[in-house]
């Protein structure tokens, strides 16, 4: 017949480790991924690439801030009033100009990226 276990034999202790727990979101080297900051491209189609997405990115910011400007006039003649166009104008308007802005940010990025020098 066999000896039934002990509770002493079956509980085993978690290891004890005295360094912090790793930090999933943080990697161990810095990426360099199209977009970052010190992101440089390796060939030419990766340049031609960034390039063209920088430029639609800036031309399209810039068509959506100019467009504005018309939408004004439009949102008056469809509500009959001009206290709440002039309020929901201003509102729409500030969006797209922050958003525009944003995107312009990304797209000279991009293009200040895709004309950096390679060291390879």
């Amino acid at each position: 017949m066999r000896p039934v276990p002990q509770l002493s034999d079956t509980v085993r202790t978690m290891r004890q480790s005295h360094s912090p727990a790793p930090n999933i979101f943080r990697s161990s080297f810095p990426w360099h991924g199209i977009g970052s900051k010190n992101w440089v491209p390796t060939g030419r189609v990766q340049r031609l690439g960034a390039f063209v997405i920088g430029l639609i990115y800036v031309v399209g910011a810039l068509v959506c801030i100019t467009s504005t400007v018309f939408f004004k006039g439009e949102l008056t003649g469809e509500l009959h009033s001009e206290a709440a166009a002039v309020v929901i104008s201003f509102f729409l308007m500030s969006l797209v100009f922050v958003g525009g802005v944003v995107v312009i940010a990304l797209g000279v990025r991009l293009l200040r990226g895709s004309l950096r020098a390679s060291s390879k």
